[in-house]
């Protein structure tokens, strides 16, 4: 009895933790593409980054952290009845990782009507102005945010953003342990004062 107790648990806990990580159609990427796939072999990519020239210091963590932005040249900008702004693809070391479409904030519901019926009911949350569904899956996360006068869709690829995000942290560590160390050197030799 005890076994079959245990052994029903595990069954229940792993058809949950399964359902935790999946919705329905759940992609393994966008229009075509997948996750991990090489930039170098998508056709008509190129390069470009979503902040304005002017602020270089984004631009140059992207790239410090091997981290790119593309568009594609002939992208069709919609979505059934939805005219896009922009679509941008997110690569990190040089694999796709995820996806931002952009479109005007008076189409959102449009947009989340068309998601819902293709993904299911998605998580809501809402903080401080910003409005935001979430699709979270075993190979892809979405999001439908809405901040202010701003709208876009996320997808990226639930694995490399883990990956990503550790990638970051090791670099922020490193990044403020040779701040902390030229600091303690200045101030140890009198350097600049």
């Amino acid at each position: 009895m005890r076994k079959s107790l245990v052994a029903l648990l595990a069954g229940t806990m792993a058809a949950l933790a399964g359902a935790a990580f999946a919705f329905p159609n759940e992609p393994d990427g966008f229009r075509g593409l997948t996750w991990g796939q090489d930039v170098a072999a998508i056709p008509d990519l190129a390069y470009t980054c979503w902040q304005s020239p002017s602020d270089e210091s984004i631009k140059t963590f992207h790239e410090t952290l091997d981290y790119k932005v593309y568009e594609r040249r002939d992208d069709e900008l919609r979505i059934g009845s939805v005219l896009l702004s922009a679509i941008r693809y997110l690569a990190w070391q040089g694999k796709l990782t995820g996806v931002i479409v952009a479109f005007p904030p008076g189409e959102k519901d449009n947009f989340l009507k068309l998601l819902t019926a293709r993904y299911g009911k998605a998580r809501l949350e809402r903080r401080e102005g910003r409005t935001t569904h979430t699709w979270s899956g075993g190979k892809t996360t979405m999001e439908l945010i809405e901040e202010f006068k701003m709208a876009e869709f996320r997808l990226h690829s639930t694995q490399l953003a883990h990956e990503e995000r550790k990638t970051r942290r090791e670099y922020s560590v490193r990044r403020l342990r040779e701040k902390e160390s030229l600091d303690r050197k200045a101030v140890e030799q009198g350097e600049g004062f």
